[in-house]
């Protein structure tokens, strides 16, 4: 049983991604994280995330497919009209199947 545990404690990724915004002074984007299992957080702009890449390996990987599309397509804040305020991921994924692909909302 403490194998088990200990398992399964290994294969968790110690960081989640909380939420993201857009700064409109900066016009930056900028994603909040959280540290699993503490209430201690930290926020990261995309530059900062595209510098040091490290921090995705410590992501779950729909995080980092989360993080990829809004490195890709800067804009979707404005279509929706959200340039300060984050959005459900149910505004970036239609669904997820069973073979883990992402799809983005018309």
């Amino acid at each position: 049983m403490i194998k088990k545990l200990i398992t399964r404690l290994k294969n968790t990724y110690p960081l989640k991604l909380d939420s993201y915004y857009q700064d409109k002074k900066t016009n930056e984007i900028y994603c909040r994280f959280r540290v699993r299992n503490k209430r201690s957080h930290f926020t990261l702009s995309m530059s900062e995330i595209n510098k040091g890449l490290k921090i995705t390996e410590n992501l779950h990987p729909m995080d980092v497919c989360i993080i990829g599309i809004l490195k890709t397509n800067p804009a979707y804040f404005e279509i929706y009209g959200n340039n300060l305020d984050s959005f459900s991921n149910d505004h970036l994924f239609e669904k997820v199947n069973s073979n883990g692909l992402c799809f983005l909302t018309p």
